[in-house]
């Protein structure tokens, strides 16, 4: 098997399972499909569709922490927020 991939091939199949191991399995396993459907083979493109992913995830983190806490009782605001959700 060793004569049958070269250098580069190797290294972009332990690139891609160091990205499962930081990512996870479903996540690479998308951006990998995505990359195949698009006539792409290479790791670097898996690693640019991952990209904006990680951004978004860590934006969405960011965005639902409160830079001030609420001084006041914020129940009610929170009663009807909820009854809309449910609805």
């Amino acid at each position: 098997m060793r004569g049958s991939l070269c250098k580069g091939a190797l290294y972009s199949i332990v690139t891609i399972l160091l990205l499962v191991n930081k990512h996870g399995l479903e996540k690479v396993t998308n951006a990998c499909n995505q990359v195949i459907t698009a006539g792409g083979s290479s790791a670097q493109l898996v690693e640019q569709y991952l990209q904006p992913i990680a951004q978004i995830a860590s934006q969405e983190n960011e965005f639902i922490q409160l830079q001030n806490p609420p001084d006041g009782d914020c129940s009610i605001y929170s009663e009807l927020y909820l009854r809309e959700e449910k609805i």
